[in-house]
């Protein structure tokens, strides 16, 4: 005699995907997502700049963040003049995002930080 075999589980439901509640975790997620769809070798500098700001804006929308991004002229330009700057160094998405993210995230900068406020809707 065989011993009866026990049911099968049933397949564990999807998780819910995670609210992120930190600036940390949207530079961590930008770092992650930026190196697996967005290779700046690929793109045009004007395109990796779209990419930023569709991250900032569907990472608001994925968390419940209310409002829409709204950055002076001066935040504009230090977006474009860090990507740039960024892209001058590496042009691989392996080295171009952590160079990007890391200088986005330091918390070194008083107008960085504040930038990624109004680009997360988050507090540091």
């Amino acid at each position: 005699a065989t011993p009866a075999k026990a049911p099968a589980e049933p397949p564990a439901a999807p998780a819910a995907p995670k609210i992120m509640t930190t600036q940390f975790e949207a530079v961590r997620d930008l770092l992650r997502r930026g190196q697996e769809d967005a290779s700046p070798a690929a793109l045009t500098p004007q395109q990796v700049i779209m990419v930023f700001f569709a991250y900032f804006s569907g990472f608001r929308e994925r968390n419940n963040i209310a409002g829409d991004i709204d950055l002076s002229t001066k935040q504009k330009q230090m977006v474009v003049l860090m990507i740039q700057s960024n892209l001058m160094q590496a042009n691989s998405a392996k080295d171009f995002w952590p160079l990007l993210c890391a200088e986005l995230g330091s918390g070194k900068d008083s107008e960085v930080k504040q930038l990624l406020f109004d680009l997360t809707g988050l507090p540091n």
